[in-house]
C-alpha cells in the first residue's frame, strides 16, 4: 500500500510537472519539489528503484551535481552565491529519477510527452491569443505578456522559442512514425502551428537558431543512411530557410541587427546586447584559462567578473554593479568546474544524444532532437541554470532516454491498441 500510493504519486507529479514547466514558473517548482519527496519516499518502500541509475546518463548527472556541491570547498563567490549555484544544479537530480520512474513503468514515457505537448499547446496558444490582441498585459497584470509586434505569453520570447522549437520539431519527426497519412498531415501542420509564432511572431533569436537545428537534426535522422539525399536535403532546407529569411521581417531584422551589434562593439566596445555577451565570454575565458583544471568553485562566475565589469561599465551603473551571469552554459561550466567539468557536461549530453546511433524509435529521434535543442543554445544561454529550461530537459530527457533503452522500446511509445 505504501508503495502504490508514494511511487504513484511521483508518477503523477511528474506528468504535473512536465505539464506546467511551459507556462507556469510557480506550479514547476511546486510540483517539482513533490515529485523529489515523492520518489525518495517511494525508494524507501522499493529499493529496486535505484537500479536504472547504474546507466551512464544517471552516473554522469549525479556525479556532475556531487562536483558542484565539492565545488563549494575552493569557490571564490560569497556563500550565499554558492547555495544560490548549488540550487540552481539541484535539477540535475531530476534526470535520474525520470530515468527511474520510466524503467518501472513504460506507459509513463509516452504519458509524459503528451503533457509536455499538452503544455506546449497551452503556451503556443497564448502567443496566438497574444497576436490578436485579445490578450495584453496591461489587462492581465498577472501574466506575463508581450504586445502583437511581439507576441509572447507567460514566459520570455527566448524560452518560448526554445520549447516551441522542439515542440515543432517533434510534430515533423512524428512524420516518419504516424501510421496513417491523415496523422502525417496531421503532424505537418501540428509542426508548422508551433514554428509559426518562433519565426513570424517573436524577435527571439535563439529560436530561430532551434528551428534551424531540428530541421538540421531531422535531415540527419532521414537521410543519415544516404550521403546525396542528406547532401540534397541539407540545400532543399538552406533554400527554404532564405525563402523565410526574406518573408520573415522580424528574423531579418534580428539578424542584422546583431551585425549591427558586433560591428559596433569591435569598433567601440559598446555595451549593447551582443556587445554584453561577448564581453562576458572574453571575461569567462580569461577566467578558464586562468583556473582551467577544477575553475573557481560553484557560483564563482560574478565575482570573478567584478573587475571587469568594473573597468568597462563606467559609464553605465547598473552593469557596473551587476552580479552577472555569463548568458553561456558552456562558460558557465567552465568557470566554475573547468575542464572536469565540461568534460562532464559535454559527457552527459553525448551518452543522451547517442542513443539515436543503436536503434531508429521515435523516442531516440526524439531525443537526439532535444539535446541539440538544449546542447547549441546553451553556448550562448545559460539553460541549465535557469528553471524552465533546465526542469524540461533534465525531466525530458531522463523519460525520453529510458524509453529508448527499454527492452519494449520498439512499441513503448506507440498508442496502444484499442480493446
Amino acid at each position: 500500500m505504501y508503495k502504490n500510493v508514494t511511487l504513484g504519486s511521483a508518477k503523477v507529479f511528474f506528468l504535473l510537472t512536465l505539464f506546467f514547466v511551459s507556462f507556469s514558473t510557480a506550479l514547476t517548482n511546486v510540483f517539482a519539489g513533490l515529485l523529489l519527496i515523492a520518489f525518495v519516499l517511494a525508494v524507501f518502500g522499493d529499493r529496486t528503484l535505484l537500479r536504472p541509475m547504474r546507466l551512464s546518463p544517471a552516473v554522469i548527472a549525479l556525479v556532475l551535481y556531487g562536483m558542484i556541491i565539492l565545488a563549494w570547498s575552493w569557490s571564490v563567490a560569497p556563500q550565499d552565491e554558492v547555495f544560490q549555484g548549488i540550487s540552481k544544479y539541484r535539477k540535475l537530480l531530476f534526470l535520474p529519477i525520470a530515468i527511474a520512474l520510466v524503467w518501472q513503468d513504460g506507459r509513463l514515457a509516452r504519458k509524459g510527452f503528451i503533457a509536455f505537448m499538452a503544455g506546449a499547446v497551452f503556451l503556443t496558444l497564448g502567443c496566438y491569443l497574444v497576436w490578436a490582441g485579445l490578450i495584453s498585459a496591461e489587462k492581465y497584470d498577472w501574466w506575463k505578456a508581450g504586445t502583437p509586434d511581439n507576441a509572447f505569453a507567460f514566459k520570455s520570447y527566448i524560452t518560448i522559442g526554445i520549447l516551441l522549437g522542439f515542440a515543432a520539431g517533434a510534430c515533423w519527426a512524428y512524420w516518419i512514425y504516424a501510421p496513417t497519412l491523415r496523422m502525417k498531415i496531421a503532424a505537418a501542420i501540428g509542426g508548422i502551428l508551433f514554428a509559426f509564432p518562433v519565426l513570424f511572431l517573436m524577435n527571439g533569436r535563439t529560436g530561430y537558431v532551434v528551428v534551424l537545428c531540428v530541421s538540421v537534426g531531422l535531415g540527419i535522422l532521414r537521410f543519415r543512411n544516404d550521403w546525396k539525399k542528406l547532401v540534397i536535403a541539407m540545400l532543399i532546407l538552406c533554400a527554404a530557410f532564405a525563402a523565410v529569411f526574406h518573408q520573415s521581417g522580424k528574423l531579418r531584422m534580428r539578424a542584422e541587427g546583431v551585425m549591427h551589434e558586433v560591428s559596433d562593439y569591435s569598433k567601440t566596445n559598446d555595451l549593447n546586447s551582443s556587445g554584453i555577451r561577448l564581453t562576458f565570454y572574453k571575461a569567462g575565458l580569461e577566467m578558464f584559462l586562468a583556473h582551467p583544471f577544477v575553475g573557481t568553485g560553484t557560483g564563482s562566475f560574478a565575482e570573478n567578473f567584478m573587475p571587469t565589469a568594473h573597468r568597462v561599465g563606467v559609464n553605465d551603473p547598473e552593469f557596473y554593479n551587476a552580479r552577472s551571469q555569463p548568458h553561456s552554459e558552456v562558460v558557465l561550466m567552465a568557470v566554475q568546474l573547468g575542464i572536469v567539468g565540461l568534460a562532464l557536461y559535454f559527457g552527459l549530453m553525448a551518452t543522451l544524444g547517442s542513443v539515436v546511433r543503436k536503434q531508429k524509435t521515435y523516442q531516440a529521434d526524439l531525443l537526439f532532437l532535444l539535446c541539440i535543442s538544449f546542447a547549441v543554445p546553451a553556448f550562448f544561454n545559460s539553460l541549465l541554470w535557469d528553471i524552465t529550461e533546465g526542469y524540461w530537459f533534465v525531466l525530458l530527457a531522463g523519460c525520453l532516454y529510458a524509453a529508448a533503452r527499454r527492452p519494449d522500446a520498439a512499441t513503448i511509445m506507440q498508442r496502444p491498441a484499442s480493446t
